[in-house]
């Protein structure tokens, strides 16, 4: 969305190191409107072998089910 302010869900997504090498993604679901007070998070967390498709596959895979809903 070009305007923030009209979307019904935002995703915030922050990254951090995991102590093995791999990465943690934290995924924070926000409703606005009629998704209000739905708010959730999800977390992958990649191994340091993973490659750059697998990573993107299993964040597409966690956006999915935060957006099931």
């Amino acid at each position: 969305m070009r305007d923030p302010h009209l979307a019904q869900v935002h995703i915030l997504i922050t990254l951090q190191q995991t102590g093995s090498g791999g990465r943690q993604y934290i995924m924070d679901f926000i409703g606005h409107e009629e998704f209000e007070g739905k708010d959730q998070q999800l977390v992958y967390v990649s191994e340091q072998s993973d490659t750059d498709d697998i990573q993107r596959q299993g964040i597409t895979l966690k956006l999915k089910m935060g957006l099931m809903p």
